[in-house]
């Protein structure tokens, strides 16, 4: 299950399996709805050209794609500032970071 988690890389695909793990098994556990929030959060990070996502307390660190190796590091900023989490509880934080990413990447629009 993790190793097929793990080799996802495409959103669709987050979608296929885990309608599979629910007619196989049931609802899904907190800790496997983790794995795919945090499987998309990587999809969406490496469609926007970031290659790492984090938290640091309330901030957001989309660490951007070097372009060459003089550029140091760069993460996204939107109005001149770091982006900003408001969620506490680990899944709820995590969903929040996928809105982020929906709307950083397609607009609101396409956020649901």
């Amino acid at each position: 299950c993790y190793r097929k988690i793990a080799s996802i890389v495409k959103i669709e695909e987050i979608t296929t399996y885990e309608e599979e793990l629910k007619d196989r098994f049931g609802p899904i556990p907190d800790q496997t709805r983790a794995l795919f929030y945090e499987t998309e959060i990587k999809c969406l990070g490496q469609e926007a050209g970031f290659d790492s996502i984090s938290s640091k307390e309330n901030e957001l660190l989309c660490r951007e794609v070097k372009k060459s190796s003089r550029d140091g590091v760069k993460y996204l900023k939107k109005m001149g500032r770091i982006p900003r989490l408001n969620e506490k509880l680990p899944l709820l934080k995590l969903k929040e970071i996928i809105r982020f990413l929906k709307i950083h990447n397609h607009g609101i629009k396409h956020v649901s």
